[in-house]
């Protein structure tokens, strides 16, 4: 497996210039990584003022491989218009991979409003949308990963998000599992032999913990911390994705306001202590 860091990692406002974001970018670099995962909202302002040929050099410059791309919402469930704008950003997101060397979009079933009833007939609308995008994606060269995401109706854990990819039965769309959304949401942890009989299935992980002080019910992104220093099974979870066959990207994902005021304050230092979370669990050892 392979390493990389989630460009929300460091924070959760938007780089305000492109010598911030080459900043950052640089500090990865320095404290160990050498892949990056990118939040494509953090590159819109910075497109927006210098282009996508400068953005891209500061990737370059950077020497930062990069992993994948978060995210683009909405392309499950919707119809007429609300489908017909996500489309129109997907098409967009797509562009900005391809222009960036992003090989892979994370995908999500969100939002979806409050008086929506889905059943499980809604997958096939879902599956319809995905190999459509995938289609899309495809002529972009890019990967499309499912994320399941513990607070939505449909799409919350593992197994419907395996059935989904199978429905949608692209070549191009695969299953990302995220520690996190994975055992805060309607989970076994025999769920993760499923990944075994479809390994072809897992396409990106991100990873992260939680500390067990925390009522489970009551989590939220915000309360994710570095690997090692929470609960979570993380050596049983990686231990499966080894089993299955995995040797992709592993993408520390954070939201962690306390991370990333360190983060302002020492970049170089936040990132390699970043960095050094990971790698065990890569190595066969940790939680």
């Amino acid at each position: 497996m392979l390493t990389c860091l989630n460009q929300i990692t460091a924070g959760r406002s938007a780089p305000p210039s492109l010598s911030h974001l080459a900043r950052d970018l640089s500090a990865m670099r320095e404290g160990g990584w050498t892949a990056v995962e990118l939040w494509l909202r953090h590159w819109d302002g910075v497109i927006a003022a210098e282009g996508l040929a400068e953005a891209r050099r500061a990737l370059d410059d950077s020497d930062l491989a990069v992993a994948g791309a978060c995210a683009q919402p909405g392309l499950f469930f919707s119809q007429g218009d609300d489908l017909k704008r996500f489309r129109d950003e997907f098409r967009r997101r797509l562009e900005q991979c391809q222009a960036l060397g992003a090989p892979h979009l994370v995908v999500t079933p969100g939002p979806i409003q409050p008086q929506e009833v889905l059943t499980a007939g809604d997958l096939e609308r879902a599956a319809d949308n995905l190999r459509f995008a995938g289609d899309l994606a495809t002529t972009h060269g890019v990967r499309l990963g499912i994320e399941f995401l513990k607070g939505v109706r449909l799409v919350n854990n593992l197994p419907t998000a395996l059935r989904l990819a199978e429905l949608t039965a692209h070549p191009n769309v695969g299953v990302l599992v995220d520690t996190f959304h994975f055992y805060a949401g309607l989970r076994k942890l025999e769920d993760l032999d499923l990944l075994a009989a479809q390994p072809e299935r897992l396409c990106f992980v991100h990873v992260n913990d939680v500390p067990g002080s925390i009522p489970r019910e009551l989590w939220a992104d915000s309360d994710r911390v570095l690997p090692g220093t929470g609960n979570l099974p993380l050596r049983t979870i990686f231990d499966s994705f080894s089993h299955a066959g995995y040797g992709g990207y592993v993408s520390l994902e954070l939201f962690n306001d306390a991370f990333a005021d360190h983060w302002a304050d020492n970049p170089t230092a936040a990132a390699g202590k970043a960095y050094a979370s990971v790698t065990p669990l890569l190595a066969g050892q940790g939680s």
